[in-house]
């Protein structure tokens, strides 16, 4: 359950820094969240210049598509500063320095999608887009085995990620 007592103080003079605050802060609640349930619901949270946040549900009927282009509809013109999406998927863990497959995947040659079951890995993930210019995730690995609760591996920072409902804080036409 999110303790919005517990959340951090919203600075207007610096909505940057204070939207990388409360993704962390969003970040650490999900972890609590999937450890208590086994499993997150997607979410989008869209926060305002001035701390408001509007989180939205990406559940049936109104898939994450749907989604996505409604907030390429509102946003434009409104006073958001950032998006913050929280969801289960599948991530590729680079190997090391070099690695063909991760080099491939940054290229847009392939998608996760593409590997093999054993090449992927289901983590949480936790991503930011700002209006600054911040396009990063936190990635928590989940390790579900059989027949006993979920838990969490490591956490791995991708400080260049992709935003899981595409670019939707401004047109690039």
């Amino acid at each position: 359950m999110i303790r919005p007592e517990q959340q951090p103080q919203w600075n207007s003079e610096d909505p940057e820094t204070s939207l990388v605050s409360l993704w962390k802060f969003l970040h650490a609640q999900a972890r609590e969240m999937l450890l208590e349930a086994g499993t997150h619901l997607e979410i989008v949270f869209v926060v305002s210049g001035d701390g408001t946040v509007q989180p939205q549900p990406i559940a049936p009927p109104l898939p994450r598509d749907a989604v996505a282009d409604v907030l390429r509809e509102q946003i434009p013109g409104s006073s958001v500063c950032g998006l913050i999406h929280i969801g289960e998927g599948w991530a590729y863990i680079p190997t090391g320095k070099g690695d063909h497959t991760h080099k491939q995947l940054i290229l847009g040659e392939m998608g996760v999608s593409d590997l093999n079951d054993d090449d992927r890995t289901e983590v949480l993930a936790s991503s930011l887009l700002s209006q600054g210019g911040n396009r990063c995730a936190l990635l928590d690995e989940i390790i579900r085995p059989a027949g006993g609760p979920a838990s969490l591996g490591r956490t791995i920072l991708n400080e260049n990620a992709r935003f899981p409902l595409g670019n939707v804080l401004w047109d690039v036409t």
